[in-house]
């Protein structure tokens, strides 16, 4: 199974200019780049991600020294294997890999899709060598157009969603399961708008779609 290496870093540099994904990827990148990671629900739904300049899992791919994908979606899964991606079929409330010694784990936008968290940790622990890093991004509750919606009652929530997360509630469950906070921040909305202007006036938790967070195994 080939590994993706880094291709022109201005290219990628281009890429994550024009993503409406932009601040995520950026801040992930300085922590995966170099590093052996673990890329959990990599996948994004469909395999026709992959297709995307800004796919997640191809960037971490040309960054990290290596790179294991793992995800759900076995039919997805063995497309992507089929490009030459290197990414395996399991649960990550379940998986038990021979490999126990990722530097960085990455759970872009999936905490939110798990019925159980608390196995998730706990396996993310055990692939995790001892200070290794997870990185967890999550649907901000407090974003304004959330709110708006609301009082309008025109609240929209993925149906594949069962949680909702800030700063707090997730660091308080982080902590159950031996991690400590490295970095918690709430990201730039990428598109103009009534949420990047509120952000701009410093209310970023009310401005932003997304929280980012890493966290140190202890």
């Amino acid at each position: 199974m080939k590994q993706l290496k880094n291709t022109n870093d201005a290219d990628i540099k281009n890429i994550i200019r024009n993503s409406e994904k932009r601040y995520r990827i950026q801040e992930i990148l300085k922590y995966v780049a170099g590093k052996k990671v673990l890329d959990l629900g990599c996948v994004q739904h469909s395999s026709n991600k992959a297709t995307r300049a800004d796919w997640l899992h191809g960037i971490i791919s040309r960054y990290a020294s290596y790179c294991l994908g793992v995800d759900l979606l076995e039919k997805e899964v063995k497309k992507l294997n089929e490009l030459g991606y290197n990414i395996i079929c399991a649960d990550v409330e379940k998986m038990d890999l021979p490999e126990k010694d990722f530097e960085v784990i990455v759970a872009g936008e999936l905490i939110e899709h798990l019925a159980n968290p608390g196995s998730f940790l706990e396996n993310c622990r055990n692939h995790l060598k001892d200070d290794g890093l997870l990185i967890i991004t999550t649907p901000n509750p407090f974003c304004f157009i959330h709110f708006r919606r609301s009082i309008f009652g025109k609240l929209k929530v993925n149906p594949e969603h069962v949680a909702w997360y800030d700063e707090i509630t997730l660091t308080q469950l982080l902590k159950r399961y031996n991690f400590e906070p490295v970095e918690i921040k709430y990201l730039e909305t990428p598109a103009w708008g009534v949420s990047k202007i509120i952000y701009k006036f410093g209310f970023k938790k009310f401005g932003s779609s997304n929280l980012f967070a890493v966290f140190r195994k202890v």
